[in-house]
């Protein structure tokens, strides 16, 4: 019996240990929530303050990440990441498909701000399409 009690108590040290691990190393890479945004094909590129944003928190890290989940576009509309005073703080960016992690560079955001995005339609797109993703200023 006392084996049985050992052996229960050693394997939920181990599940706990595995769980507490998988917290810190996910709690890591902190994301934004996710926002849609209407983009028309008229639009050049557009300020969105009611779209996607995030706190930046790493120094000397010149990259941020897109993750669309939804896009009406067939076309690969463009995102750039923006300061509260609508001011250009990345390279852009093209999001040509959704459920894929997109990397931009240039990230000349500092640390402790918020940073936005702002958004621009494919020369190809017609009409007006919507695109749910978050963003990670890093």
């Amino acid at each position: 019996m006392k084996q049985n009690v050992k052996k229960f108590i050693t394997m939920f040290i181990t599940i706990a240990i595995l769980m507490t691990s998988g917290v810190i190393c996910c709690s890591a890479v902190s994301w934004g929530s996710y926002k849609t945004v209407t983009i028309k094909s008229s639009d050049g590129w557009v300020n969105k303050f009611n779209g996607p944003s995030d706190y930046k928190e790493k120094n000397g890290n010149s990259k941020y990440k897109v993750y669309a989940i939804a896009q009406t576009m067939v076309s690969n509309p463009s995102v750039r990441l923006i300061n509260s005073n609508g001011a250009v703080r990345s390279d852009s960016l093209t999001i040509p498909h959704t459920d894929t992690i997109y990397t931009g560079k240039n990230n000349t955001g500092m640390v402790g701000y918020i940073y936005y995005t702002r958004t621009k339609p494919a020369w190809n797109q017609c009409g007006s399409d919507t695109m749910k993703y978050k963003i990670n200023a890093q």
